[in-house]
């Protein structure tokens, strides 16, 4: 029940949120899918609070710091991902590159990731979570904060390249951070939910 419930809410929410932004809220196919992806997620919590082996321990989402490390978690592609689209169109629209071309300077960021990844644990030893947080967070900010400086002409390789890879390896340094901390955080039998939920 927890299951189905709980994979027919997301999948129904999924789904009115893309018809909402293709047709508006006003069509009942945008808004139905919502209400009833909404009446699924509230009869799977129902559902977790009554069952002895619960799918989600509801308690595990009261603890504070595995909420925290919820919200970094869900912080992380909130602020990179606005970031990153508006670059595909700025190099699209703005600069006028044509498609095959322009999509060979996104995987530096991918590639940055994987890089700031890897070094994540050895910060985490070094620094603690909480600073390797903030080394992360503050690579992000530095890479978002360069890309306003983007001329409206020219083709600014170097300084896109640059860009997504101080943001790519504070997203990677701090997807780790998050994600330690949030399993650590819970008890050690629901340290499998916990990393299923971030």
């Amino acid at each position: 029940g927890g299951a189905l419930t709980a994979t027919a809410g997301l999948s129904l929410l999924v789904y009115g949120l893309t018809g909402a932004g293709e047709r508006g809220l006003s069509q009942p196919t945008s808004w139905l899918p919502l209400v009833l992806g909404a009446v699924a997620l509230l009869i799977f919590l129902r559902h977790e609070r009554r069952t002895v082996d619960p799918l989600l321990p509801l308690g595990l989402l009261r603890s504070r710091p595995v909420a925290a490390a919820n919200l970094t978690a869900a912080a992380l592609p909130a602020a990179t991902s606005p970031a990153m689209y508006l670059c595909v169109l700025y190099v699209q629209q703005v600069l006028r590159i044509p498609t095959g071309r322009a999509s060979l300077l996104f995987p530096a960021l991918n590639l940055a990731v994987i890089a700031g990844s890897l070094a994540g644990p050895r910060l985490l030893k070094r620094l603690g979570a909480r600073h390797t947080l903030l080394v992360g967070f503050a690579g992000m900010a530095g890479g978002i904060s360069s890309l306003l400086a983007l001329p409206s002409e020219g083709l600014p390789v170097v300084q896109l390249l640059t860009a997504f890879a101080v943001m790519g390896a504070g997203l990677g340094v701090a997807s780790v951070a998050s994600t330690q901390t949030g399993t650590e955080a819970a008890d050690p039998e629901y340290r499998g939910v916990a990393s299923g939920v971030l």
